[in-house]
């Protein structure tokens, strides 16, 4: 389909979206031709294979990625002969009009429907449940630190809203039984409700243990004006900043230092609310008008 509407059309530009596959369409119909140096590939993450379009990687008029370390990651690869000066890094954005601190009207109903007393601090983990996002790190940490006071709440499922539940969910929750009590598990929450999920949040740890390409939770959480706890995890650290959220390696001593880094800050209700502003504004820049400019400038390039 796509290789027959680039041969009958006359695009001045033409941007295959986040696929390696989708560039078989440059092989028919002279496309290549046609369309040299006015094609782009915009990758969100890494890709693993080529399926037979090196080439037509490689002649891209620039390769745009979501992150410096995408960027870096895939001119690196020994099987693909391309400069870093053929990439160009295109920030991934967020709807603020959707993710923004709420009030307190809906904390109070977000907590009265999880059954969570407003005495409590809330803890908590938003993602996929696997072990890439790093939330078995995340569980041996919040037991380590055994507060009564505080709740993790762990919103998420293994696929969207498949129902499929995973054999590594099945053991996060046996493993789970020791602090069950303090414990959420709200299962798959819908996307547009996500920002009411964050309102309630003390701390939002969001501990990935791969190279995240750039993080999307992250900058939802911080533009929800939370106090994050992240990892050195690929694209992160660019988003994020200086001193706007707290970043731990990931080594073997991970668990402590999340641990450590919990306690300190719900033991410190104002540093919580100095990394929640700094995180806000860290993020109020990567906004939908930015993701247009950025868009722009590339294509005017």
């Amino acid at each position: 389909f796509t290789e027959k509407v680039l041969k009958k059309g006359d695009f001045d530009r033409v941007i295959f979206e986040n696929s390696v596959p989708v560039l078989l369409a440059m092989k028919n119909h002279k496309n290549a031709k046609k369309y040299d140096g006015k094609y782009y590939l915009h990758m969100h993450a890494v890709p693993r294979q080529y399926y037979g379009n090196k080439k037509q990687v490689q002649n891209v008029r620039k390769l745009i990625t979501i992150s410096d370390y995408v960027s870096k990651a895939i001119t690196s690869d020994a099987k693909l002969k391309m400069s870093i000066n053929q990439t160009v890094v295109m920030r991934n954005c967020i709807d603020h009009e959707k993710f923004y601190p709420l009030g307190q009207s809906v904390m109070k109903e977000i907590r009265q429907m999880l059954n969570i007393s407003e005495s409590k601090k809330i803890v908590m983990f938003v993602g996929r449940i696997c072990a890439d996002k790093g939330i078995n790190e995340l569980v041996d940490a919040f037991e380590k630190i055994n507060r009564e006071e505080t709740v993790l709440v762990i919103i998420g499922a293994n696929f969207y809203n498949s129902g499929i539940v995973s054999p590594f969910e099945e053991q996060l929750k046996e493993r789970m039984k020791n602090i069950r009590d303090k414990v959420v598990f709200t299962g798959y929450v819908d996307y547009s409700i996500i920002p009411q999920y964050y309102s309630i949040a003390d701390v939002v740890v969001l501990p990935s243990m791969w190279d995240e390409p750039a993080g999307m939770t992250i900058l939802e959480a911080m533009a929800c004006g939370k106090a994050l706890i992240t990892t050195d995890s690929g694209g992160i650290p660019e988003y994020v900043g200086n001193d706007n959220c707290i970043i731990v390696e990931r080594d073997d001593n991970i668990v402590d230092k999340i641990a450590e880094n919990l306690d300190k800050l719900l033991d410190n209700p104002s540093e919580i609310e100095r990394l929640g502003k700094r995180a806000a504004i860290q993020i109020s820049k990567y906004n939908r008008q930015y993701y247009y400019k950025q868009l722009i400038d590339i294509l005017q390039q």
